[in-house]
């Protein structure tokens, strides 16, 4: 069962970055886009179409970026580094956040997107804002983020 997040509007969630998606010091909007998650499933046994999601963890006294960072190597991933988007970030553009613990992993969530808002314009503002805020932890010394190019509306 999951839950709906309610914490605090400025608790951070921490999202690793691929590589391939770091491309000329600019973050790209598809490590904020919704995907399928093929373990959620409708009642008929069949994946539910219509939740698109992405993961991330929730930061707390206990567990930083680094950590997150850490914790994603270890399970064979690739990342560059990790950025941050707060809950009020999230939550102004009509996404909503829930809580997917997993086995190794308790700090995982889902931002949630509703399939009207999986456009590149939510997921260029979600880019936006975790550019602006820059890199929580980049083990190789990673340059600075560029900011974004807006979007075509």
């Amino acid at each position: 069962m999951t839950t709906s997040a309610n914490p605090a509007d400025g608790i951070l969630f921490l999202r690793n970055i691929h590589p391939k998606h770091f491309r000329s010091q600019t973050l790209q909007h598809r490590d904020f886009k919704g995907k399928k998650d093929d373990e959620r499933l409708t009642p008929d046994g069949n994946v539910d179409e219509d939740y698109l999601a992405t993961s991330v963890d929730i930061s707390t006294p206990f567990y930083n970026a680094q950590q997150s960072y850490e914790r994603y190597r270890r399970s064979g991933l690739s990342s560059t580094g990790v950025v941050g988007l707060t809950m009020r970030e999230i939550t102004s553009l009509g996404l909503t956040l829930e809580h997917k613990p997993t086995k190794v992993n308790p700090h995982h969530w889902h931002i949630v997107f509703p399939k009207c808002k999986n456009g590149r314009s939510t997921s260029g503002k979600l880019l936006e804002f975790a550019s602006q805020r820059g890199w929580l932890y980049a083990p190789y010394g990673t340059e600075a983020i560029t900011s974004p190019a807006k979007p075509a509306p």
